[in-house]
């Protein structure tokens, strides 16, 4: 599977094994996964082409797998993608969006939650966990969940938002999971550009 990670998503990511790795302001950090936390497609069952004005994409139906985007998308549910739209198309925030993640044969499902001109950062709470802002806001998912991340990351993503002046650069974007938690998404291994989305996900 080609990689979304290693040479343009900041952080880059290193082969770990089992896990995944990333060099993080200097810290080498191995990421385990849990199968329960991924939201992956299976292969396309219908493929359709489809063309407009702007550009030409492939319109295909796949099938969803595991649970980090319930209830929003469950496992077993057919999804509608129109691969190539980021080609043409500017990712908008709340976009359902399928991409690649180093390690995974299969793309992955997230929802577009920050955009390049954001502003971001993380909310330290008493125990040292922190909470994701973005616009000043605290972030939370479709159930009213603040997204929580551990100390260690918080302190992470306070080195980022200093490292970026606290605003989401040009070109490059913050997904996430249903899970509050946190899921394989952005929590985990930071911003990716509009190149790493494969198509957008459309909701009935």
């Amino acid at each position: 599977m080609v990689s979304s990670c290693g040479r343009r998503v900041i952080p880059v990511f290193l082969s770990c094994g089992v896990a995944s790795a990333f060099v993080f302001f200097g810290l080498y950090i191995c990421i385990f996964r849990e199968a329960r936390t991924y939201s992956l497609l299976n292969e396309p069952s219908h493929v359709e082409l489809r063309e407009d004005a702007q550009c030409v994409t492939r319109s295909e139906k796949r099938e969803v797998r595991g649970t980090s985007m319930e209830p929003l998308f469950s496992p077993g549910d057919t999804i509608d993608i129109s691969l190539g739209w980021y080609v043409c198309h500017l990712p908008e925030r709340d976009d359902f969006v399928m991409l690649h993640f180093s390690g995974n044969d299969a793309p992955i499902l997230k929802r577009v939650r920050g955009i390049p001109g954001d502003s971001f950062g993380v909310d330290i709470l008493s125990n040292g966990e922190g909470e994701f802002l973005i616009n000043h806001a605290v972030l939370k998912n479709s159930q009213g969940e603040a997204y929580h991340i551990s100390s260690a990351r918080a302190k992470i993503w306070t080195s980022y938002k200093e490292q970026f002046r606290g605003m989401i650069p040009q070109g490059l974007f913050f997904v996430l999971g249903e899970v509050s938690a946190g899921s394989l998404d952005s929590s985990r291994f930071g911003f990716v550009r509009q190149s790493d989305f494969l198509g957008k996900v459309h909701v009935k």
